[in-house]
């Protein structure tokens, strides 16, 4: 899963991403869980980007040493947080199983049948253990001897066996059905999800006094999208603004004044037209599908396609939380923009390199 701090890697340059990139490679290799990698990787992020602006050399934030760092900046990671986050594991693999069940009862691929297929979660699951074993056991240590292997060899590689085990797993997954009674097939990830989100509750409990998480302690995948957008926005303006006058000066027509370009992204950067224009996109998403499917396929009853749309519709209202909330960001960040342009009488050239 990729973390809210990979969004925002970008801004690292030259030594400080190099440096980045290999402290990311061993959290990767030594199978550091998901919420510690996050955590401790976004607070690396924070201290390269103040050590970068103040001009200093990486070696001040990660030392000369880069494995020695590695190793005491996970140091904290022992075998109860790897128990932990195999139970967290497990808990996301009850989530998938719980919501193949509730299909399987509500759209079941056999009349009359009460059993329910689980192989394609359980050997999926069943693959991921052991590439993360290969991973661990064979391609850490190797990884950790040589430091010239690049992250970006890794990632390519990485990739290619990630491939390789899903047509795996598919293949073995079509070819063996692992079935269950259908109310076992709920009720055991059903039962773990509540178990597991009781003693999570007591434990959050226990350290922030409250059954949730304080939002200021987690670190949001889309919340690293959002900051993406405001950080990325100048840049995509100036790239836009110097291929619109590329191409004029190519057809022998006069360039585009920066005023004159920023006036007419004014428009494309009016928070009620996008959020009308993308209400009637996620609309005509949400609709077209119920439609067509609604009228190709028989449903058993009445119930069975007002749990379809329910479906839908939740999908789509995901889809359009998300939309909206990344053209409300993308509109600030643009008004904030064209703000200090005109109180400080910057080009967007200087804006971008400030």
């Amino acid at each position: 899963m990729k973390q809210g701090y990979i969004l925002l890697e970008d801004r690292l340059h030259g030594e400080y991403k190099e440096a980045f990139s290999r402290v990311s490679l061993y959290s990767n290799t030594n199978l550091i869980g998901i919420d510690t990698d996050s955590e401790l990787m976004m607070e690396l992020l924070d201290s390269m980007l103040m050590a970068q602006s103040e001009g200093r050399p990486v070696t001040d934030v990660v030392g000369t040493d880069i494995q020695a760092f590695c190793k005491n900046f996970f140091s904290e990671y022992k075998t109860k947080d790897r128990f932990v986050d195999f139970l967290k594991a497990i808990y996301r693999i009850s989530w998938i199983l719980l919501v193949f069940g509730v299909v399987d009862w509500v759209f079941p691929n056999e009349e009359g049948t009460t059993f329910s297929n689980i192989g394609s979660v359980v050997i999926g699951a069943a693959c991921g253990i052991v590439l993360n074993l290969i991973i661990y056991i064979l391609i850490r240590p190797f990884v950790q001897k040589n430091n010239r292997i690049k992250p970006s060899v890794y990632n390519v590689f990485f990739a290619i066996v990630l491939v390789v085990f899903i047509v795996l797993a598919i293949i073995i997954s079509g070819r063996y059905a692992i079935r269950v009674p259908r109310f076992v097939a709920l009720l055991i990830p059903g039962l773990y999800i509540l178990i597991f989100m009781i003693v999570q509750a007591g434990r959050n409990y226990k350290k922030y006094g409250s059954v949730k998480q304080p939002k200021q302690e987690r670190i949001s995948f889309m919340s690293g999208i959002f900051a993406s957008i405001e950080h990325e926005l100048p840049q995509d303006l100036l790239k836009e603004f110097i291929n619109e006058n590329e191409k004029r000066q190519k057809k022998g027509q006069e360039p585009m004044t920066e005023e004159e370009f920023l006036q007419k992204s004014d428009e494309q950067y009016c928070y009620r037209k996008r959020g009308f224009i993308n209400s009637i996109l996620l609309s005509v998403v949400a609709l077209v599908p119920i439609a067509i499917i609604g009228i190709t396929n028989d449903f058993d009853n009445i119930s069975q396609f007002c749990i379809f749309v329910t479906i839908m519709l939740v999908l789509d209202g995901f889809l359009f939380s998300i939309s909206r909330k990344s053209a409300k960001v993308s509109c600030h960040a643009y008004e904030n923009m064209r703000k200090t342009l005109k109180e400080e009488g910057l080009t967007l050239e200087e804006y971008v390199n400030m």
